[in-house]
């Protein structure tokens, strides 16, 4: 068993039996890893990953975004393996192995969807800030923090951006992001994302870092 396709009835069992520890699932993925630092530790490891839809009720689980719950923290993991193991029995899904559960991993859907909305509009923040004559910058980077950078040729062009405002430059971003909110349940604000400054010749640039958008 690599992916399981979870329906429906289960996702709704689901939320039924986990709505004493757990509110606002969206969805829920069921599957083997093929992660090798996971199967190092477990060879044959499941990972239910549960999705959360709002970022006020993902920041309840008070979960490192980055670690999520590898050692377990969230203090009703142990109910949560056990609620999804009796579904999968019910509904006969275990694999011929028998591999029950390994670890119980969440993500936030709101703020997913903001990273990817904040990284696909990059093109588009270039053109319109050209479009006000500011000059042509070398790249925009956009880190999975939503952190913008910048990237100028000179420290001329840098400083045109610099008396321009890093507050209108934001303020210019946020009209195009919530632009592609439209049918969402929720919006950008101005906390939700930074905007650095760069340029080339700049002392001390970790370019490299940069271009990792990490």
């Amino acid at each position: 068993m690599n992916s399981f396709e979870v329906t429906n009835q289960m996702l709704d069992e689901f939320r039924q039996s986990a709505s004493p520890y757990l509110t606002d699932i969206e969805k829920i993925e069921y599957k083997n890893s093929q992660e090798s630092h996971i199967q190092k530790k477990n060879r044959d490891c499941s990972i239910l990953k549960i999705h959360i839809s709002s970022k006020t009720e993902y920041q309840k689980l008070n979960l490192d975004p980055i670690y999520e719950n590898w050692d377990d923290v969230f203090p009703y993991t142990k109910e949560i393996k056990s609620i999804w193991n009796s579904l999968l029995r019910k509904y006969k899904s275990l694999d011929s192995y028998d591999t029950k559960i390994g670890y119980v991993f969440f993500s936030c859907v709101e703020t997913d969807t903001k990273y990817k909305i904040a990284y696909n509009s990059k093109d588009e923040i270039h053109t319109k800030l050209e479009c006000l004559g500011l000059p042509k910058f070398r790249h925009i980077f956009c880190d999975s923090e939503i952190e913008y950078s910048l990237l100028l040729k000179n420290e001329k062009d840098y400083n045109k951006y610099v008396s321009f405002s890093i507050e209108k430059i934001k303020d210019l971003i946020l009209q195009i992001l919530n632009s592609k909110c439209l049918g969402l349940n929720y919006k950008f604000s101005l906390n939700d994302f930074k905007c650095h400054l760069y340029h080339e010749k700049m002392k001390g640039l970790d370019l490299y870092g940069l271009s990792r958008e990490d």
